[in-house]
């Protein structure tokens, strides 16, 4: 994927800090005493057994739950659906700082570091004593080469929390960026005095060192890296470099083919010339979504398949060419590029989407078995993702042509996959009622509550199911929510009349239908 894989590449030398998108993270052999900084980013920090907690209760009115769902889309490499669930986050809590931070990575990843800038600078807008929210401003500046703000910015996170070896990292790295090479080793220096073990700050005064030529302290140091870690490949890069200097061109050879088996494992660290091709096809590729939003689809076709001349395997320009040729109304070269991104990638949360814009054609081109089944398989493979909602609302059209026996029989099938879809239980219990299942209805529209209780859908069918068992109270419930969750839908108003003036309630009657005829007369 050109996201997963060049954005990593891209800035994983800069945003080596991040906790979020990549959260292993090595435990100190001691605890350190607890900072100002430490404790203010413990605060924000939930264990992912609260995370889990809120995930599994399905709590639709937290914040917290729509925040966990992005990160598990981010996790998946679904940066995109990512961004909708945090954005969803920050509808319920507009001071959600931690949110702010986690689109900052994901912005970064994306590798719009001018968009990562600004979520970082609304995080601790939000919460100035956070140290990492300012780490991560102070990385995300060094990247656009803005050396003056950014170490400004590490330095408050330093202030925050002075034990951070990650800080005192960052800190070396922009001074060798620049040349202050007494500046960067004390720097790194002060990292390793915090923390003996961190790879990065040994190799960082490699680097240096070998900078100034100072060949037996720079083989030293990288040779600590490499005792630390023995599959860091770039240290074995220096080093390499370091005995070639030296002359010891046997050395010199053996880590260097080091370095090259290593680099093989990882296919991004390949070459300076590897990397440059990547970040070329990410540009191509990002240059083409631009165009495609635009309408210039031409232009977009072009540069997608230049992207692709360069990734044969990037799945996701694949994905993008099959949306310029599906908006054209090329529907068989669309079919072809989809199916096409499904051979590089059948099972990630981009391969739903994929499923679901392949549906799509399908039922454009009149073929409708086709494309329920794509709708289906988009749905199996990301139940919680965005695109099954999406999949599910193009189904639905397709099952309600094929009348209620198969509305049952499909929506029974797909639950099984989708357990958490609220329309698809809502729809089951409709398609339940008008056979007159009234019980198997009831238990459908209360499994499409849970899924989700913000839906007014459920409760009014769940009403109507109520009323045909004869439980008067619990249907003039049902209605009394759709009118919260709707105020504005008269129908709700007139059956909830209709509720109380059965369950012998005249005024309460009165009042519903005074309210449904009120807003009858608005205009639309």
């Amino acid at each position: 994927m050109l996201h997963r894989r060049i954005g990593y590449v891209v800035w994983v030398g800069i945003l080596a800090g991040f906790v979020v998108l990549n959260c292993e993270k090595k435990a100190p052999k001691e605890e350190p005493a607890p900072t100002k900084g430490r404790i203010a980013e413990r605060a924000y920090e939930k264990p992912m057994a609260e995370w889990d907690k809120a995930f599994t209760t399905r709590d639709t009115s937290s914040a917290e739950f729509f925040r966990l769902r992005a990160w598990r889309y981010a996790k998946e490499g679904f940066l995109a659906g990512a961004l909708v669930e945090y954005r969803r986050a920050l509808q319920l809590n507009p001071r959600f700082a931690e949110v702010y931070n986690d689109m900052g990575y994901i912005y970064a990843n994306q590798g719009q570091p001018l968009k990562a800038e600004a979520a970082f600078r609304e995080a601790i807008q939000i919460a100035p004593e956070v140290p990492l929210f300012h780490y991560n401003l102070g990385c995300i500046n060094e990247a656009l080469g803005h050396y003056e703000a950014a170490e400004a910015e590490l330095r408050k996170a330093q202030q925050f929390d002075p034990e951070d070896a990650r800080i005192y990292e960052r800190l070396g790295t922009l001074d060798l960026r620049q040349g202050r090479y007494d500046e960067a080793v004390a720097d790194y220096e002060a990292a390793l005095k915090n923390n003996p073990e961190y790879k990065e700050a040994h190799y960082g005064l490699g680097r240096v060192y070998a900078e100034q030529n100072q060949h037996d302290r720079a083989q030293s140091a990288y040779s600590k890296a490499i005792e630390i870690a023995p599959n860091y490949a770039e240290a074995h890069q220096g080093l390499a470099e370091v005995y070639r200097k030296m002359g010891n061109l046997e050395a010199y050879s053996k880590e260097l083919e080091r370095y090259k088996a290593l680099s093989a494992v990882s296919p991004g660290r390949k070459s300076a010339v590897y990397l440059v091709d990547l970040e070329k096809a990410r540009r191509f590729y990002t240059r083409g979504l631009a165009y495609l939003r635009l309408g210039r689809y031409e232009e977009a076709m072009e540069t997608f398949q230049r992207a692709l001349k360069i990734e044969p395997s990037a799945a996701e320009a694949h994905q993008a060419l099959g949306q310029t040729y599906q908006r054209q109304g090329l529907l068989d070269r669309a079919i072809a590029a989809y199916r096409k991104a499904l051979e590089m990638d059948a099972s990630s949360p981009m391969a739903a989407l994929t499923y679901s814009n392949l549906g799509a054609t399908y039922e454009k081109k009149g073929l409708p078995d086709k494309a329920l089944q794509a709708y289906k398989q988009a749905i199996t493979i990301g139940p919680e993702l965005p695109t099954a909602e999406m999949a599910y609302s193009a189904l639905r059209a397709l099952l309600n042509a094929r009348g209620v026996e198969a509305t049952i029989r499909e929506c029974e099938a797909i639950v099984q996959a989708a357990p958490n879809l609220a329309l698809l239980h809502s729809d089951l219990g409709r398609a339940y009622y008008r056979k007159g299942r009234i019980d198997e209805a009831v238990e459908a529209y209360l499994k499409a509550i849970e899924a989700d209780s913000t839906l007014a859908a459920p409760y009014c069918g769940l009403g109507s199911a109520y009323q045909a068992q004869g439980d008067l109270d619990r249907a003039i419930d049902a209605y009394e929510k759709v009118a919260q969750l709707e105020p504005d839908f008269p129908t709700a108003h007139l059956m909830l009349a209709a509720l109380y003036k059965e369950a012998g309630l005249p005024d309460e009657a009165a009042e519903e239908y005074r309210k449904a005829l009120e807003l009858s007369r608005r205009p639309r």
